[in-house]
């Protein structure tokens, strides 16, 4: 049995980060995503074959040519549709179908490429799950929609356990809008109760304001961020960030620190 099962949403299309101002694109902006892929994810999965066995990975594409990413046919799961945006929610939805029929698992987490995972804390917050006692878990970095008061997980970071995968999603997913702008306030619909904050352990380091266009760098140490990591307990960084490239290029230096073989 699976301990988890992770569960990357990925694409290779252009990575653009929109801001109120501008959009702002990459230098190279159609390889941000097979960066991700190729400096983290790929060794993280290998990682994750010889030091953590009860843990799976899979990428999640849609319709998209990946052969030159060389990865694992096993680790990928393909699904015939667009690769777009609004077809997120519809991607998880088919990857609930398919490990629920053919795995034998605990919890699902559902992410995406530019959020870096330290596996030991998140089996750790696994744990504080698994005190509650709980059939039915729903849980991650909590949003509350303050006009309608709609409370939802991040989609970067949702944890569920087995029985709100089958339950509350796979009966019920047929009631949601499955090409939404925000696959994850929509999927918070079909959840009521059952949802468990866990802000405290997620760091994010999104549009952050110390860039400097000219340089084109962030004045931030890496070394500051292994300490938020191992001194606060967190299981989730997400990045995303004027300069992708940045992103990128810190999660690299993450992976090598925790999961070099």
């Amino acid at each position: 049995m699976y301990k988890i099962v992770i569960l990357v949403i990925a694409s290779r299309k252009n990575a653009v980060v929109r801001t109120d101002k501008t959009d702002i694109k990459t230098e190279y902006p159609k390889t941000i995503y097979n960066q991700f892929i190729l400096k983290y994810w790929k060794k993280f999965s290998e990682y994750l074959k010889k030091n953590h066995k009860n843990v799976k990975l899979y990428y999640i594409f849609g319709t998209i040519p990946i052969d030159d990413l060389n990865l694992p046919k096993e680790d990928v799961l393909m699904f015939d549709m667009k690769e777009s945006y609004d077809n997120i929610l519809n991607k998880t939805i088919e990857s609930f179908k398919y490990i629920n029929n053919n795995l034998d698992y605990e919890y699902v987490i559902r992410t995406n490429l530019s959020t870096f995972i330290h596996i030991d804390n998140l089996l750790k917050v696994l744990n504080i799950l698994d005190n509650l006692n709980k059939p039915r878990i729903y849980a991650g970095p909590l949003i509350i929609n303050h006009e309608t008061k709609h409370k939802f997980i991040s989609g970067m970071s949702m944890i569920f356990s087995r029985l709100a995968i089958k339950e509350n999603i796979l009966e019920n997913y047929k009631t949601l809008d499955l090409h939404p702008y925000s696959d994850d306030c929509e999927l918070g619909k079909l959840f009521k109760k059952d949802i468990y904050d866990l802000t405290n352990y997620f760091e994010k380091l999104v549009y952050l304001t110390d860039y400097d266009f000219e340089k084109k760098q962030y004045n931030y140490n890496k070394n500051d961020i292994i300490e938020i990591i191992e001194n606060h307990s967190k299981y989730v960084l997400r990045t995303k960030n004027y300069d992708r490239q940045f992103d990128v290029d810190l999660l690299e230096y993450l992976t090598d620190h925790y999961y070099k073989l």
